[in-house]
C-alpha cells in the first residue's frame, strides 16, 4: 500500500474517478485538483471523519503539489482517450478535436507511432500535438490519410460545443 500512497498512479486513480462523477460536465484541472485535495483532507472540510493520508500540519501546502500531480496525471490520461481536453474560450462555439478514430484505426492495423512516423515522415513534435488532442497542419493529416489508406474522417472528429449552453 506504502508504494502507491501519494504517487502519481494514486492521483490519476483519483482524477478518474472525478471525471467519471462529473459525466458530460466539462471539468478544469483546477476544479479535479480541488476535489481531490478535499477528498484526501475531508476532516478539515466536514466531509469526512477522517483524513485519507492522515493528520499533519502542512496539508494546505501540499495543494499546489496536488495540483501539478493532477496536471500530470490528466496528461498521462490524454494520448490512452481517457480524456478530451479543450480549451475553454470566453462565448461563441468552440471545437474539439479528437483523434481517438487514428489511434484506434493504428491498433487494428498493429501500428505504432514510431512506424507511423517512418510511414508519413512526420515529426515527433506532430505525433505529440496529435496524442494531446492539439491542432497540426492539414499537410500532416493529408500524410497520415495517404499512409493509412484512408479518409481524414477515419483519423479524427470535431465535436461542437455551445459554450453558452454550458454549467460552467
Amino acid at each position: 500500500m506504502s508504494d502507491i500512497f501519494n504517487t502519481l498512479f494514486e492521483v490519476l486513480l483519483r482524477a478518474l474517478l472525478v471525471l467519471e462523477a462529473a459525466g458530460t460536465q466539462r471539468i478544469s484541472t483546477d476544479m479535479i485538483a480541488t476535489v481531490d485535495f478535499i477528498t484526501v483532507y475531508g476532516k478539515g472540510f466536514d466531509v469526512s471523519g477522517e483524513n485519507l493520508h492522515g493528520d499533519n500540519n502542512f496539508k494546505f501546502s501540499e495543494f499546489a503539489v496536488r495540483r501539478d500531480t493532477v496536471k500530470k496525471a490528466v496528461k498521462q490520461l490524454v494520448p490512452d482517450g481517457l480524456v478530451t481536453v479543450g480549451v475553454k474560450r470566453k462565448g461563441g462555439v468552440q471545437m474539439i478535436i479528437s483523434y481517438n478514430k487514428l489511434w484506434h484505426l493504428m491498433l487494428d492495423k498493429k501500428m505504432s507511432k514510431r512506424e507511423l512516423r517512418d510511414r508519413t515522415g512526420i515529426s515527433t513534435a506532430s505525433i505529440a500535438k496529435l496524442g494531446k488532442g492539439e491542432n497540426v497542419t492539414t499537410d500532416v493529416l493529408v500524410r497520415i490519410c495517404v499512409a493509412l489508406g484512408c479518409d481524414i474522417t477515419e483519423i479524427m472528429e470535431l465535436t461542437r460545443e455551445d459554450e453558452t449552453t454550458e454549467g460552467e
